[in-house]
């Protein structure tokens, strides 16, 4: 045991010896280092066995610059977050408006009673998902469209909003009641439609 007690203390002698020697080109490494990864290799460095002497101010340093650095890093990295959300809030707000100006106009299509039009703007494989039951497809969506008119179910739509999670939608009333009808939009047709009774 005590072999070992007396290896490990000519250890850190010797270690310490070194880090004073090499005191200049440390401290160069430590104030040219950017990042708190760099500081860790010249930490390990200097401790590689407990530090004493002037390896554990050298040491004392290098932790406190690495803590500055550390905290610079999570701000920066906060700002690009905040960043990355902005854009992507921005990306989902144009894509809402754009696909608000489709369903703007199959709104206008159906309050004029032109279902042709209205079915124009809907994309071969759109989905429609109702209370009264779902349908796929243009041919079959459309084909509910020209029910509905018929039937005068639908008695008035609001110009579409969006909501604030930028979902399109427009507040219908028939004489089935009063819901919202969400509209999904991509390449500038409708790609889905529900009907959210209240």
């Amino acid at each position: 045991f005590r072999s070992i007690v007396a290896y490990n203390m000519c250890l850190q002698s010797a270690n310490s010896d070194i880090v004073s020697y090499n005191a200049t080109q440390i401290r160069q490494a430590v104030t040219l280092a950017k990042r708190s990864d760099e500081l860790d290799r010249v930490l390990r460095l200097v401790e590689i066995v407990p530090a004493s002497g002037d390896a554990a101010v050298l040491a004392t340093e290098i932790r406190s610059k690495q803590q500055a650095i550390q905290i610079a890093e999570r701000d920066a990295e906060e700002r690009r977050q905040a960043q990355a959300n902005a854009a992507l809030r921005f990306k989902l707000r144009t894509d809402a408006e754009a696909g608000k100006a489709v369903a703007a106009r199959y709104v206008s299509a159906i309050a004029d009673g032109n279902v042709v039009s209205a079915a124009n703007l809907l994309d071969q494989n759109v989905s429609l998902i109702s209370p009264q039951g779902n349908a796929s497809g243009k041919d079959a969506v459309a084909g509910r469209m020209r029910n509905a008119a018929n039937g005068e179910q639908v008695a008035s739509m609001s110009p579409p909003q969006l909501d604030t999670n930028y979902r399109i939608f427009s507040v219908i009333r028939s004489n089935r009641g009063s819901g919202k009808m969400y509209f999904i939009v991509a390449s500038g047709k409708i790609t889905q439609i529900q009907l959210v009774q209240d």
